[in-house]
């Protein structure tokens, strides 16, 4: 599975062949295939200063976390590596997990 849980290859009918339990080919697979930035997306580049850090930053950067992620991904924080401890960032007792970090 992709980090979103979606089912790469064993639930797709076209590219799976259940009678030999394997792979029959198709399209490449990739467990990164929504990760990409169109054009538009990335272009132009964006400037922001972090810290006394300038960086820069894609047009629109959402747009590939959204892909990748969930279109939940900016109010959830997910605690563990398979998404099964989610946290809603809008409730006030979970506030402080959207604070930036203190450097010292």
């Amino acid at each position: 599975e992709d980090i979103d849980h979606k089912s790469l290859c064993i639930n797709s009918n076209e590219r799976w062949d259940r009678k030999r339990n394997s792979f029959i080919g198709g399209p490449h697979l990739s467990y990164f295939q929504n990760e990409y930035f169109d054009i538009d997306e990335f272009y132009p580049i964006q400037s922001l200063t972090m810290y006394d850090l300038s960086v820069q930053l894609p047009n629109n950067p959402w747009a590939s976390l959204n892909r990748t992620y969930g279109n939940k991904c900016a109010r959830f924080a997910r605690l563990d590596t398979f998404g099964h401890i989610e946290l809603d960032l809008h409730y006030p007792i979970f506030s402080r997990l959207s604070r930036p970090s203190q450097f010292t």
